[in-house]
């Protein structure tokens, strides 16, 4: 049976049977000396079933002194991320020195139980307290940019470059990014930034890189999922927006950009770029907006979603990468154990090999990335930031 014929095979019988397989996790949590006697422990993540990422997303139960616990079922599949807070991002844990700590990330198996230490809190204090901007740049805010299509709104940053003011008759390459709270500020990051200004401006400054804009386009929250992925996962039992938020961003948001600041909208000045379900959902707009996107960035995409099923859309239909220059990489400490790394990096390379056998040239169409020790994390991101701009923007 071919892989595409399986993948139909098993999503019929999830349609059949409905979302089968699931995983009761438990984990096991013990916190810092430090933690006052009556604070209230929370595991915030990256699915539905821990708060999509809300500090205070699921409450953890004292066992005894200095230990918590939780029991959950989860959907048997891929990888999940996940941190402890107090109830707010201002009390994230942190490593021992005070440093912060990259997303754990954990495959989610069957009646498996999951340990962990919180070494140290970022505050453990009743009030938060007031994170610092780490703006850098000329940095316009768009506080509440509404889309009819999606029937929300959301912050958008946007990037301009620092000669912006002083050439007027100069028009730009726009790069859009997904998860925008991350890409340019620490006191919006919710699970620390990118660095995306403090790099393009170096870049811009040496010479490295040509002008460019670029727009953070925050997610939805408890939309995220559903916005970020091109399909429903069955086995997850939820996902699907993705055509949904292709359009927002190219009909609705594109065209504001583009009529708002002076750019340069062809396709060949145009790219999108994401990290996780963001660099999922980044392939799938360049994918679906062929003739609107040239450039894409998929950095540590979530391949496994729904059984893989980007790995075989490419497979079976490529004719949307000619002429598209594509970024891919992927960390080989994307996990908490070898099989979920392992995993992912041949996710990664079967989509880097059907991007070659379409007739794409390696480091000239498509680059394709294996970061030694690199995990599923931010810094890791910002760490391969730099060489994806060189790759798009090359002076």
């Amino acid at each position: 049976m071919s892989n595409w014929s399986r993948l139909v095979f098993t999503t019929w019988l999830a349609m059949l049977f409905g979302t089968a397989r699931g995983a009761t996790v438990t984990f096991e949590v013990t916190v810092p000396r430090s933690t006052p006697a009556d604070a209230r422990v929370y595991i915030a993540g990256s699915s539905a079933e821990l708060g999509e990422w809300q500090a205070a997303g699921r409450e953890l139960q004292k066992v005894k002194e200095g230990r918590y616990q939780l029991t959950l079922d989860l959907p048997e599949q891929g990888s999940l991320e996940y941190k402890f807070t107090l109830g707010h991002w201002d009390s994230v844990e942190q490593r021992a020195d005070g440093s912060q700590l990259p997303n754990r990330i954990a495959s989610v198996k069957a009646n498996s139980t999951i340990k962990c230490t919180v070494a140290a809190w970022a505050s453990t204090e009743s009030a938060p307290t007031v994170k610092q901007h780490t703006l850098t740049g000329n940095i316009r805010s768009l506080d509440d940019f509404e889309s009819r299509i999606l029937d929300n709104r959301r912050p958008v940053w946007v990037y301009l470059p620092p000669d912006y003011d002083l050439v007027p008759d100069r028009r730009y390459p726009v790069l859009y990014m997904h998860d925008g709270q991350n890409v340019f500020d620490d006191a919006t990051s919710f699970a620390g930034e990118w660095r995306a200004d403090e790099i393009a401006e170096a870049l811009i400054n040496e010479g490295k890189i040509k002008p460019i804009i670029i727009v953070a386009v925050a997610n939805a929250g408890v939309a995220r999922i559903a916005e970020y992925t091109p399909v429903i996962d069955l086995l997850r039992g939820e996902g699907g927006n993705g055509d949904k938020y292709a359009r927002f961003l190219m009909t609705e948001l594109k065209p504001f950009i583009d009529k708002t600041y002076r750019t340069s909208p062809e396709r060949e000045f145009t790219g999108v770029c994401g990290s996780s379900l963001g660099g999922l959902i980044s392939l799938h707009i360049a994918r679906t907006y062929p003739d609107v996107v040239g450039l894409c960035g998929a950095m540590s995409p979530s391949l496994w979603w729904a059984n893989m099923t980007a790995v075989e859309t490419v497979r079976r239909d490529a004719a949307w990468t000619a002429g598209c220059r594509i970024w891919l990489d992927m960390g080989t400490a994307e996990g908490n154990d070898p099989d979920s790394a392992n995993e992912v990096i041949r996710a990664a390379r079967d989509y880097a090999e059907a991007l070659h056998t379409a007739g794409r040239v390696r480091e000239k169409d498509f680059k394709y990335v294996e970061a030694a020790g690199a995990a599923h994390n931010e810094a890791a991101w910002s760490e391969r930031f730099r060489e994806l701009l060189i790759f798009f923007f090359p002076r």
